[in-house]
């Protein structure tokens, strides 16, 4: 077991959420993908990487997309 791997009943790590947190705000406001990544400056497709954990993103990334949605940082990250 490396140093990076958890439990599979441990907690998820907040990389692992951040994701499946902007896409369940986004989706509540009734925003494509396009619309909330341009807002934040980010590609859609960059978006999309996030929404499906294949990319994680930049502190800064994060808080431009919770800008963009109009959600505190904490809202996305805790």
């Amino acid at each position: 077991m490396g140093s990076n791997h958890l439990p599979d009943n441990g907690p998820m790590p907040v990389t692992s959420r951040i994701g499946k947190v902007l896409r369940k705000l986004r989706e509540e406001q009734g925003r494509s993908q396009e619309e909330t990544a341009r807002a934040a400056g980010i590609s859609p497709m960059g978006l999309h990487f996030i929404e499906t954990q294949q990319r994680y993103p930049t502190l800064d990334t994060v808080e431009r997309l919770s800008k963009a949605l109009n959600k505190p940082l904490a809202v996305v990250v805790v």
